[in-house]
C-alpha cells in the first residue's frame, strides 16, 4: 500500500478529536474551545474524568497528540504540556492550538516514540488515546510507564472490539493495514497490558456510540471519516437526530443502551504506584463518589440516608457524546 501522508494525518487528527471530545465532555472540542469567552479561558472547567484533575503544578504528556485537542485542554489549566506525534503537520496544528491557551510551557515533538524521547519520570499525567492499535503494545506501554513519575495518572484508550466488528464490512482495506488499525483489543486485554507494565488500573469505561454511528455512515458512503467538507449536511442530520433523542426526559435508558451496545472506544484510567497514602485515599474517594453520581444521573435515581430521589433528564445532554 502506498502511504498517503495526508490520509494518515487526517485520520489521526479525527480519531484524536473524537476521543478528546468524549473525554472532555464537549461535541467538537476545537470549535467549542475557540468560542470560549475570556472569562471561560481564565477559569476553565474540569471535564468528565473522575479523579483526574490538572493544575499548574502538573506536567502533561500526550503521546499521539494529533492536532492538540487534549494538549490545549491541559494548557488551559496552566500545566506544562508536551505533545508528541509522528506527523509533522499535526504537531504544527497542535502548535497553533496551544497559542490560544496560557500553558506554563509547551513543547511539540515529532517522533515515532520508539523510544519516547523524554526522560524517566517526567509526567504527572500521560494521555495516549487511540494509538495502541497502531503499534507494538507491550513495548509502547512500557515506554508510557517509564515517563510517568510515581503516582502519575495514565489515560489510555483503544477502539472497542464491538465497533471494530460493526465497521469491518464497510471500512476500506487500508483501515486494517499499517499504520492504521493493525490490532483489535478484546475487553480486558488493555487492562492486562497496563498491569504487566507495572501500572494499577483505577477505572474502566466504554462509550462513544455517537461516533460509532458517525463512522458507519461515512464508510457506507465511501468517504473518509475526517473528510467533512463535502458531506457536512449528512453529519448535521445525524447530529440533529442525536440531539433530539438526547433531549427527551426519557433519554437516560436509551443512552445507556447505546453506550453499552455501540461503544466506539474502551477507556482505562491507570496510575503508577508510589503516590502518598493521602493522595491515594483522595483519588479512591473521588473515583467512588463521582462514579456513583454519574450512575445516578444516568439512571435518574439516587438513594441516600433512607431517601429515594428521582428526576427526569431534560436537555442536560443535548450535545452528542463522542
Amino acid at each position: 500500500m502506498t502511504l498517503d501522508r495526508d490520509r494518515v494525518a487526517g485520520f489521526k487528527s479525527m480519531a484524536n478529536r473524537g476521543i478528546a471530545n468524549r473525554t472532555l465532555g464537549v461535541t467538537q472540542l476545537p470549535d467549542a474551545m475557540a468560542k470560549l469567552t475570556t472569562r471561560d479561558r481564565l477559569a476553565p472547567v474540569q471535564f468528565g474524568i473522575p479523579g483526574l484533575r490538572i493544575g499548574p503544578d502538573d506536567t502533561v504528556v500526550d503521546v499521539g497528540c494529533g492536532s492538540g485537542s487534549i494538549c490545549r485542554y491541559a494548557g488551559s489549566f496552566g500545566a506544562t504540556v508536551i505533545g508528541i506525534d509522528s506527523e509533522p503537520s499535526l504537531i504544527e496544528q497542535a502548535e497553533d492550538a496551544m497559542r490560544e491557551v496560557s500553558a506554563k510551557s509547551w513543547r511539540g515533538i515529532v517522533s515515532d516514540c520508539d523510544p519516547i524521547p523524554l526522560p524517566d519520570g517526567i509526567a504527572s499525567h500521560v494521555f495516549c488515546t487511540e494509538v495502541l492499535e497502531h503499534d507494538d503494545p507491550a513495548r509502547f506501554i512500557a515506554e508510557l510507564a517509564r515517563i510517568g513519575r510515581p503516582g502519575a495518572l495514565f489515560y489510555v484508550s483503544v477502539p472497542d472490539p464491538l465497533s471494530e466488528s460493526l465497521i469491518r464490512d464497510v471500512a476500506p482495506d487500508w483501515y486494517w493495514e499499517p499504520p492504521f488499525h493493525r490490532r483489535v483489543y478484546d475487553h480486558g486485554q488493555l487492562e492486562t497490558l497496563l498491569r504487566e507494565a507495572g501500572l494499577r488500573v483505577e477505572q474502566r469505561e466504554r462509550g462513544g456510540s455517537y461516533q460509532t454511528v458517525r463512522w458507519l455512515l461515512w464508510w457506507t458512503l465511501g468517504r473518509d471519516p475526517y473528510d467533512t467538507a463535502e458531506d457536512a449536511a449528512l453529519m448535521k442530520v445525524w447530529e440533529r437526530l442525536w440531539r433530539t433523542m438526547m433531549s427527551s426526559p426519557h433519554s437516560a435508558p436509551l443512552f445507556r443502551i447505546l453506550e453499552e451496545t455501540l461503544p466506539k472506544s474502551q477507556i482505562v484510567l491507570a496510575s503508577k504506584p508510589g503516590a502518598s497514602m493521602l493522595i491515594r485515599f483522595r483519588r479512591l474517594m473521588a473515583f467512588r463518589i463521582l462514579n456513583r453520581l454519574k450512575r445516578s444521573v444516568r439512571s435518574g435515581e439516587l438513594r441516600m440516608c433512607g431517601l429515594r430521589l428521582t428526576w427526569s433528564l431534560g436537555r442536560c445532554r443535548d450535545r452528542p457524546s463522542t
